[in-house]
């Protein structure tokens, strides 16, 4: 968990360089995202995040930039490749029944 914590802090630590207001309540906030959202899927993490760290439509263009900085463009081996494997580790696994299952 602890490169989550770093790599939520990386997203944070950009944001502030690009003039978005980050401070420990969006961090938090943060972490809460990303707990609530399937972390294997890259719009819900985006989207997430962006949800908690962005005051306003003026903050995108920066979260654009520190998303694709911090977790790359979707390329395997980039930041975000590496904390879904992360993720896969620790989430627990469940079946899922058959479609027309009763």
């Amino acid at each position: 968990m602890s490169d989550l914590v770093g790599t939520v802090g990386e997203l944070g630590a950009r944001l502030r360089s690009g003039g978005v207001r980050v401070g420990v309540g969006e961090t938090l906030a943060a972490h809460r995202a990303l707990a609530a959202v399937d972390p294997v899927s890259r719009a819900e993490v985006y989207y997430g995040l962006r949800a908690v760290l962005c005051s306003g439509r003026g903050d995108f263009a920066a979260f654009d930039a520190a998303f694709g900085e911090t977790f790359g463009e979707g390329r395997a081996g980039d930041g975000l490749a590496e904390l879904m494997d992360a993720a896969r580790d620790v989430l627990p696994r469940a079946g899922v029944p058959a479609a027309g299952a009763p």
